[in-house]
């Protein structure tokens, strides 16, 4: 092919990759634009349902002391039950005409669970009213509880809504996540906040003290309100945004108010409740001074809301500004680039461009992609042929870091496994049990420890032999394999002496376990030399803890002191610490 020939496509080729590479480039500016919108719209989702869920949320408050205290001529309360269900209906409304501007698509499916909660908030206000013409006396707990969960569902619909929005802001601007998180972990907040005082309206309207149930479960509560206060304590804390001022002088607010104050009138509650004296105030007055003090919270919600929107609107005008100038910026560049690729040689360009593309191609670990074919005296073949020597030196050392991978980790079986039965060893056990114990103790699981030695196994060894010994520790071995959950841990941490870590598991269903264990050992039998069968025992120790601060060591002590115990009453037998 002549040069000119070859110059002419060149310059076709190169005019070609600049032209898509420039087309790319304004594409994903117009992406980004397009997130950016995205972003903005999903932002304004966010708002509406929160805002829809605050007003289901803030509707508890009067129905609570519609249906702990009030009478059908109670017009008071009534009055703000009708006034807190018009607000609701309004964002309800509100929430629907965003689901009914949407197609018929995922986005759409988001907005799904809002027929069926508003049924369920209808169906609890028609209870709540019906409950509002009965007798106090008449108003039982489990109805209480019915309305104020059937209520919640509108709550988690718009919550669910508010998420589902928030991860396509997420998706579409990544750098909104710290703002928007925060705005849903203070509703998340304020929610559980609410449902703290909804726990109360029982006992408010029976006027009795509260059970233990009912007391767990406002523990219980409380509990997840000062997960949600530590949580987001260190969100703002460690939030370095330049608007994190007013965030942190709003949550020193609400710390102030809700955590302080507020809790200290659920208290006075508990407190009354607990001492089986008079509660201090009834529903309405308890919501009287309780809901305002969560204001605050909406406060910080709002402002974290607000900041989101304001950063998605500079993103978005940035994003436009940025789109704009790209479009003049690849056109001034297509068309310098087109002046100069009639410069540029095919013996330097695509030989380079090879090069660089099988250099690329060692770094990712592509170790096969072909490097150009030059001519001996050409300017390029030396930097072929260090190419080469990179790709051939690549490969050398691939193939020594896998021979490598592969002896650390056939050491690594080996050190960890007992040889004989293919259990765990002792080191292994131990070393996997630690955060075993340390998972179960930070859920408050109990879990067992069951501590088994074969009966009479140095009669075994000596009486038939090493190798009867042996098929006597596999037998049981692959017992205790088969029987054990795929989360338990079983090994062999002796000569003939097992132990089998069961997490959840309790004294009772341990024993019962390890007994089932000593019948199938029983029935087991091994085949000796002279072909007749020795049938094996085995004795059992087991040991429970719940002990947040329970050592391993301390729990093995004590099933092996269950387990000589066993072998003390006569062997072949379970026995507890």
């Amino acid at each position: 092919m002549k040069f000119r020939t070859q110059f002419n496509l060149l310059v076709f080729i190169a005019s070609l990759a600049t032209m898509t590479v420039a087309g790319l480039s304004v594409h994903n500016e117009w992406q980004m634009y397009q997130q950016s919108v995205t972003a903005v719209k999903a932002l304004q989702n966010v708002s509406v349902a929160l805002i829809a869920a605050e007003m289901a949320s803030k509707e508890r408050g009067p129905t609570n002391a519609l249906i702990s205290q009030a009478s059908e001529t109670d017009v008071a309360i009534r009055t703000k039950v009708t006034e807190a269900r018009i607000q609701t209906d309004a964002m309800l409304a509100a929430l629907s005409t965003l689901s009914d501007a949407l197609p018929l698509s995922a986005d759409h499916n988001n907005f799904s669970c809002l027929a069926t909660s508003h049924t369920q908030l209808m169906h609890a206000r028609l209870a709540a009213d019906t409950m509002a013409g009965t007798a106090p006396s008449q108003r039982s707990k489990a109805q209480i509880q019915q309305i104020i969960a059937e209520m919640a569902a509108t709550v988690a619909c718009a919550q669910h809504i508010a998420l589902l929005e928030a991860k396509k802001a997420h998706t579409a601007l990544p750098e909104l996540t710290h703002r928007v998180q925060g705005a849903l972990f203070v509703f998340e907040l304020r929610e559980k906040a609410g449902l703290l005082g909804s726990l109360l309206t029982p006992a408010f309207a029976s006027g009795r003290p509260m059970s233990e149930q009912d007391l767990t479960d406002i523990q219980m509560m409380l509990g997840r309100v000062t997960q949600m206060q530590d949580l987001l304590k260190a969100r703002l804390s460690s939030w370095q945004e330049p608007d994190s001022d007013d965030a942190l002088t709003l949550w020193a607010q609400v710390e102030s108010t809700y955590f302080l104050q507020a809790l200290a009138i659920v208290q006075q509650v508990i407190t009354a409740s607990t001492n089986s004296s008079p509660y201090p105030m009834n529903a309405s007055e308890f919501a009287s001074r309780y809901v305002p003090k969560m204001q605050s919270m909406l406060k910080l919600r709002d402002v974290l809301l607000q900041n989101s929107q304001r950063a998605a609107q500079q993103r978005l005008a940035q994003a436009r500004w940025d789109f704009m100038l790209h479009v003049v910026f690849v056109i001034l560049l297509l068309t310098t680039l087109s002046a100069v690729v009639f410069l540029l040689h095919y013996r330097l360009l695509s030989p380079l461009q090879s090069s660089v593309k099988a250099l690329q191609g060692v770094a990712e670990g592509k170790l096969d992609l072909p490097l150009p074919q030059v001519h001996k005296d050409d300017e390029m073949a030396a930097v072929v042929e260090a190419v080469e020597l990179i790709k051939q030196h690549e490969q050398e050392r691939s193939r020594l870091e896998a021979e490598r991978e592969a002896l650390i980790e056939q050491l690594q079986n080996l050190s960890n496994t007992d040889f004989l039965t293919g259990l765990f060893n002792r080191r292994a056990f131990l070393n996997t049990a630690v955060p075993v114990l340390s998972r179960s103790a930070r859920y408050k699981a109990p879990f067992s420890l069951i501590a088994l030695d074969i009966d009479h196994f140095k009669t075994i060894n000596d009486t038939y032999g090493h190798d009867s010994g042996d098929r006597a520790l596999i037998a049981v071995a692959a017992i205790l394999r088969k029987a054990v959950r795929a989360h338990d841990l079983v090994a062999r941490v002796g000569g003939e002496e097992f132990v089998i870590l069961l997490e959840s598991c309790n004294k009772q269903h341990a024993l019962d376990f390890a007994e089932r264990l000593r019948q199938e050992v029983k029935k087991t039998g091994i085949e000796l030399l002279d072909g007749q069968t020795l049938y094996l025992t085995a004795s059992f120790g087991v040991a429970e803890s719940q002990d947040e601060q329970a050592e391993l060591n301390d729990l093995l002590r004590r099933a092996d002191s269950a387990m000589y115990k066993a072998k003390q009453a006569g062997r072949d037998r379970v026995a507890a610490d």
